[in-house]
C-alpha cells in the first residue's frame, strides 16, 4: 500500500468517526421536567441535574430502574459546585449523567432522601421520575 492509500484510509476513519461522533446529542434534565417523556437516539447522553444538600442528611438516591437495558450510568451523583470549604448547610447541584445503548423505553427514577423525615427517618419525600425512549434504527 501507497503513503498516499494510507493517509486517504486514515482521512476516511478519521471522518468516519469524526461523523459518527457528531451524531450524538446531550439531553439536559433538571426538577422542571420531571414527568415529562425524553425521546433520544442510542449514543445520545441524558445528563439530570437535581440540587441536594448531603451535610443536612437530605440526598438523591436512584430507585427501582428499569434503565439497564437502555441506558448506562456513566456518573452517579457528583457535586458540580461545592463549596469552597465542607460547610453543614451548604448543599448543591448533583450530576447524573447516562447514555442511551439500545433501542427500547425505560423508567428513571431517583427518589429524595431526607434522614430528618417524619414519622420513618430515611424515608423518601420526593420522586423524580422520567420516562425515557429510544427508538431502533430504521
Amino acid at each position: 500500500m501507497s503513503v498516499r492509500g494510507s493517509a486517504a484510509g486514515i482521512a476516511f476513519g478519521a471522518l468516519w468517526i469524526g461523523a459518527a461522533g457528531a451524531a450524538a446529542s446531550t439531553v439536559e434534565l433538571g426538577a422542571g421536567q420531571a414527568g415529562a417523556p425524553q425521546h433520544v437516539q442510542v449514543g445520545d447522553e441524558l445528563v439530570l441535574r437535581l440540587y441536594s444538600n448531603p451535610s443536612t442528611g437530605t440526598h438523591w438516591r436512584i430507585d427501582a430502574s428499569t434503565a439497564g437495558a437502555v441506558l448506562e450510568t456513566l456518573a452517579a451523583g457528583r457535586l458540580l459546585d461545592p463549596p469552597p470549604r465542607p460547610v453543614v448547610g451548604s448543599g448543591g447541584r448533583y450530576e447524573w449523567r447516562f447514555r442511551a445503548i439500545a433501542p427500547g423505553e425505560a423508567t428513571l427514577r431517583l427518589q429524595r432522601i431526607e434522614a430528618r423525615a417524619v414519622p420513618a427517618p430515611s424515608a423518601p419525600v420526593r420522586v423524580f421520575t422520567v420516562v425515557v425512549a429510544a427508538p431502533a434504527a430504521p
